[in-house]
């Protein structure tokens, strides 16, 4: 008598035992039995072998991704793992997972620039004040980049003079500038933060007063008018006063003169 048996396992199946023989790879066996007449009994075994399946699959993703699913699974971090699956053919599939997790970059960038420089340009943005803002970009591994930007904005500086001088003193210099009559006027510095910093100077200018008093004395007047002179000569002025004195001399048969003289403060 003669049997076929047609067998079919998978790998983590063996070895495979059959009419007390075993077999640890997949082949044509014959085995001699002793049918129940007595008589030889050849029994032929096929088998089959199927090989368990395996399977590699490298991911990477942000770590804005995660928790990441694969095959019913669900992983929060970066790592190699492993998912037991059946094959069409019913055996087991080994499925491996590499997952690769790439960080959101940060980067902080501090910049102060002066009022005059507004509206700011930074990463396609348009700033029109100080603050601190934030740009969400792509970085070269395709995840999100956080770019931060600390925005400082130094005020123009301003200042007025006001200075009030005699004509005398003309020209009048101020920050390196020279000026020649009174007015107002402007110049432009750099403070010490490196913005501008604009200065106004206020001149006033009091002119040189001047008087004329004309007297008639005669000689033996002379000294009374000196006296006087210097009375009014002592005015508390902050500029300077002439005072021109023209005498005239009437008295008596002298002839006739002019005499004048100066006072300063």
């Amino acid at each position: 008598m003669t049997s076929t048996t047609d067998i079919t396992i998978c790998s983590n199946q063996l070895p495979y035992s059959w009419n007390s023989q075993t077999y640890n790879a997949a082949g044509t066996f014959n085995v001699t039995l002793t049918s129940t007449s007595g008589c030889d009994s050849i029994a032929t075994l096929n088998l089959t072998v199927n090989n368990t399946l395996t399977s590699t699959t490298d991911i990477t993703i942000c770590s804005n991704q995660l928790p990441y699913s694969w095959n019913s699974q669900t992983y929060n971090a970066a790592g190699t793992f492993n998912v037991t699956l059946t094959s069409t053919a019913g055996c087991d599939s080994i499925a491996t997972l590499n997952l690769t997790v790439n960080n959101i970059l940060t980067s902080t960038t501090d910049v102060t620039i002066c009022t005059n420089q507004l509206p700011y340009s930074w990463n396609s943005q348009t700033y029109n004040a100080a603050g601190t803002f934030t740009v969400t970009l792509t970085s070269t591994s395709g995840c999100d980049s956080i770019a931060t930007l600390n925005l400082t904005v130094n005020n123009t500086l301003t200042s007025t003079t006001d200075v009030t001088i005699c004509s005398n003193q003309l020209p009048y210099s101020w920050n390196s500038q020279t000026y020649n009559a009174a007015g107002t006027y402007n110049v432009t510095l750099t403070s010490t933060s490196g913005c501008d910093s604009v200065a106004t100077l206020n001149l006033t200018v009091n002119n040189t007063l001047t008087s004329t008093t004309d007297v008639t004395i005669c000689t033996n007047q002379l000294a009374l008018l000196l006296e006087q002179s210097n009375l009014q000569c002592g005015w508390n002025l902050q500029c300077n006063v002439d005072i021109n004195f023209r005498m005239r001399f009437d008295c008596n048969t002298e002839p006739h003169c002019q005499f004048s003289f100066d006072k300063y403060n």
